[in-house]
């Protein structure tokens, strides 16, 4: 038995704060004053530890990011900020280098943004074929969803003019139909397929890697979605059971499944590997669907055409009896269900198959949507009516918030990444970043759905400041709520006797500090199940 003594403990529970707490095994076994607390305990406890008037909150759970991607993107070529081939061309002479990549093998990167571009211009493979390189590249734009590859890459993957474009993808082409280097969202899978994959130690390794970034951060559970850029997801299985097992898993995971068929799903769920298995460290979650791609790459389905595109309303991934039959065979084999849905007319469709998906089997799933950056007003009560849970990442505000009306205009930017909206609608929202698209550090979320800025601190009054969230909706965005989208509120989410002893020591008051300094607030240290996995150095 531990106690923790003299903090300010915000329980996360009614507004209720405290002083004192003590943990028995990896539980919460009591809480209170100072006076209280070690008038009960100090004859039985093992351990006092001075919490030195810090303040300690729950420990954070980002509700849907991708850490096997994260994990990889650490060996790929940075390209956040890159402007011009030559910049790119700088960034990848000096990784190849680094890593003495021989010829044919394979180079990856990440990160690039035309939208800074001088010309906003994606090059294509005519542009990286000016680089000296025997190697084949693959570089993903910071949203992830389109890619640029080289004519090496191509050659290798089989991509050429007679090429078909797989479903829910499309081939960039020239003017004689040939490819141009340039794939969209399933299309990217075509080359992804062909570079080698990493075995099951491999990926050991480099999820232990990324366990401590994740406890750095003060992060103590993750819903993560990490069976892409894996031939058979049944490694990735693997790979988290025997972690578990040898119990070197510090964070606590929920597992969401990209299940892609209507077999895969039954395949699931006839080994019992549906929604809620598992521990207390490690569970698997929901089915994940992709039903759009992204805004800034001009593939998130609209209602209406881009602003700045006016041909284009974006691309549906699915066909809506596709996309219905496999929401209802996730809802009739007991999986929640999560789909990432960017565009308004990705959330219309999404929402009428799990409409018609809980009228047909009764269910209630708690069904999730992931993203919900362009909406109205109407979809937001039906999100209501359905019981649809928003996970949101408002740390995408400090990328967005300069190209968003660029796409979609004033009017519909108005109701674009509307959280307190949503909050004031009734709908359940958890926060998370998407990572590695952006940062995995929840304060940097919080810091933006409290302020709506950059992290230079523009717009000056923030963006759309009508759905600004207070500290604490914020916080509660990456504890209360997120432990609601995966089934847990009663064993993590707050501090309180009975819950599990996840939480955290910051360098700050949250709740009093400025709420710009929120970004710079430092997470000193980082309990899961009322054991230190990180303690940061002075």
């Amino acid at each position: 038995m531990k106690i923790f003594k003299n903090g300010k403990i915000i329980t996360m529970k009614d507004n209720k704060t405290a002083e004192a707490m003590v943990i028995k095994n990896d539980l919460i076994h009591d809480i209170g004053s100072n006076s209280y607390i070690m008038e009960k305990y100090t004859k039985l406890a093992d351990k006092e530890i001075d919490l030195e008037e810090k303040t300690i909150i729950p420990g954070f759970n980002d509700g849907h990011m991708h850490l096997y991607q994260y994990a990889l993107t650490k060996s790929k070529v940075n390209l956040t900020g890159v402007k011009t081939t030559n910049d790119i061309k700088k960034r990848i002479d000096k990784h190849i280098n680094k890593l003495k990549l021989g010829e044919n093998e394979w180079l990856e990167g990440n990160g690039w943004n035309e939208d800074i571009f001088p010309e906003e211009k994606i090059f294509t493979k005519n542009s990286l074929d000016k680089f000296p390189s025997n190697n084949p590249v693959l570089l993903k734009r910071h949203c992830f969803h389109v890619a640029m590859v080289n004519s090496k890459a191509l050659e290798l993957s089989n991509i050429n003019k007679n090429t078909k474009d797989p479903e829910g993808g499309k081939i960039g082409r020239d003017s004689e139909g040939n490819p141009n280097g340039i794939l969209y969202d399933e299309a990217i899978s075509l080359v992804e397929k062909n570079i080698p994959k990493k075995n099951v130690n491999q990926i050991k390794k480099l999820f232990k890697d990324a366990f401590k970034d994740l406890s750095r951060a003060g992060l103590s559970s993750i819903q993560t979605d990490d069976f892409i850029n894996v031939e058979y997801p049944e490694i990735i299985l693997q790979a988290y059971n025997e972690l578990n097992n040898e119990g070197e898993i510090p964070v606590r995971i929920n597992l969401q499944m990209r299940l892609k068929t209507v077999e895969k799903i039954r395949e699931f769920a006839s080994k019992g590997m549906t929604t809620g298995k598992g521990d207390k460290y490690y569970r698997l979650g929901p089915v994940k669907l992709i039903t759009d791609g992204s805004l800034g790459a001009h593939t998130a389905a609209l209602l209406e055409p881009y602003t700045d595109e006016a041909e284009n309303t974006g691309t549906l991934l699915y066909e809506d009896e596709k996309l219905n039959e496999l929401v209802l065979e996730a809802y009739k084999n007991e999986f929640q269900i999560a789909t990432h849905a960017i565009g308004d007319r990705a959330l219309a469709k999404t929402l009428k198959a799990y409409e018609k998906a809980i009228k047909k089997t009764k269910k209630d799933k708690r069904p999730v949507v992931v993203h919900v950056q362009i909406g109205n007003k109407e979809l937001y009560e039906k999100m209501q009516e359905l019981k649809v849970i928003a996970t949101v990442q408002p740390v995408f505000v400090r990328s967005d918030w300069s190209v968003c009306e660029k796409r979609v205009g004033k009017m519909r930017g108005n109701l674009s990444y509307a959280w307190k909206t949503l909050l004031d609608t009734g709908v359940k929202v958890v926060g998370s970043s998407d990572a590695p698209i952006e940062p995995f550090d929840p304060l940097y979320g919080i810091y933006t759905a409290v302020c709506r800025k950059d992290f230079d601190e523009n717009p000056d009054n923030g963006w759309h400041p009508q759905e600004k969230l207070n500290i604490m909706e914020a916080l509660k965005l990456f504890t209360v709520n997120a432990a609601f989208a995966s089934f847990e509120e009663d064993i993590k989410g707050s501090l309180k006797p009975g819950k599990l002893a996840d939480f955290i020591i910051l360098s700050d008051d949250i709740t009093e500090i400025k709420s710009e300094k929120i970004k710079d607030i430092d997470v000193l240290r980082t309990y899961v199940g009322g054991r230190e996995v990180y303690k940061k150095n002075n």
